[in-house]
């Protein structure tokens, strides 16, 4: 199944960030011991896209995200923003759904199905954010318990193409942030890098903030063997003068 990523991050210093958000805590503890070799990939484009409503506007920001391999298009998430800045975030899937929610008073938690409340966090409501606030990341490995895509309704959708890269030698994942201003994330920090590999922002209509919506995919990759990443594939590091 997928990694859901919404609630690794932890608050340590920043490298290469010019922001002031915290990097994924297995940035530093679980990468380096999964001994992988990537590719380092750059943001390829950055993209923003206003958007007219399919419904009544006064009710809710409906935006897709779907995940495809070649013609099989699965619904990766849905992203719903009410008109009181209530964002949610949901997972069709086969079995249990999973939904995240961030609501207008700064409260963030999860849900499987019909359960609790669970990794309750209370942050920054809608409106005092004046960058962006992360609210929610899922790797790609759920593929097969996705459910199809049917060219159900939206205001917005973002494509995604299932990475070919085997999962035991990458992480890539999509992330969905909240805010007025978004650099595409990158760093790099004890061999570990994360690197945007696509990016584009939503406008909300009915959002009574004028908050944003932003959907990115990521990749982070490590070194290892006392080698380094380079472009396509793996080089040795310099020799030391």
């Amino acid at each position: 199944m997928g990694v859901d990523l919404g609630f690794l991050y932890a608050v340590v210093p920043n490298k290469g960030l010019p922001r002031g958000d915290g990097v994924p805590a297995f940035a530093s503890a679980a990468l380096p011991v999964l001994a992988i070799a990537l590719v380092f990939q750059r943001c390829p484009f950055v993209t923003i896209q206003g958007l007219s409503r399919n419904d009544d506007p006064s009710t809710e920001f409906t935006l897709r995200i779907n995940l495809s391999s070649g013609s099989d298009v699965r619904r990766f998430c849905q992203v719903r923003v009410d008109q009181n800045d209530n964002t949610y975030v949901f997972q069709p899937r086969k079995d249990e759904s999973i939904k995240t929610s961030y609501h207008e008073s700064g409260q963030r938690h999860l849900k499987i199905g019909n359960g609790p409340a669970m990794f309750v966090r209370h942050l920054d409501r809608p409106k005092w954010i004046r960058r962006e606030q992360p609210v929610w990341e899922q790797s790609f490995e759920n593929f097969s318990d996705l459910l199809p895509y049917n060219g159900q309704s939206a205001d917005g959708i973002f494509e995604i193409d299932l990475p070919t890269i085997p999962y035991v030698d990458t992480i890539t994942f999509a992330q969905v942030s909240i805010g007025r201003f978004f650099d595409p994330q990158g760093w790099s920090m004890d061999g570990v890098t994360l690197s945007t590999l696509k990016q584009q922002i939503f406008t909300v209509p009915i959002s009574p903030s004028q908050m944003l919506l932003c959907v990115r995919v990521l990749r982070l990759s490590h070194s290892c063997d006392g080698k380094r990443v380079v472009g396509g594939g793996v080089a040795p590091p310099p020799a030391k003068t």
